[in-house]
């Protein structure tokens, strides 16, 4: 995309740095929607409206994070919850005897 004459490419991520995957296939109408409110920053959006079902879900389908600051987890393992480390802890379910 061009913007004030200077080309702005999409900067990919090499796989050590991401650190969390959320899966989007069950929400997948709801991310194409949110794409399509997009349209003005999403260079060659013309291609991604060609896109069929297979292709949305090719490329919209895992959604990659990764992580600037955080003392959860520290990288050691990919997540799959933006929020892992940082809900208190459920209490045990007690039984009643």
């Amino acid at each position: 995309m061009q913007v004030d004459g200077t080309e702005r490419r999409t900067v990919a991520w090499a796989d050590w740095a991401i650190t969390t995957r959320i899966d989007t296939h069950a929400v997948l109408s709801r991310v194409w929607e949110a794409v399509q409110c997009h349209q003005s920053q999403v260079g060659g959006f013309e291609g991604l409206l060609r896109l069929d079902d297979d292709g949305r879900a090719r490329i919209f389908g895992v959604q990659t994070y990764y992580r600037a600051f955080s003392l959860v987890n520290g990288g050691r393992a990919v997540e799959s919850d933006l929020f892992e480390g940082l809900r208190a802890p459920q209490p045990a379910l007690r039984v009643p005897s």
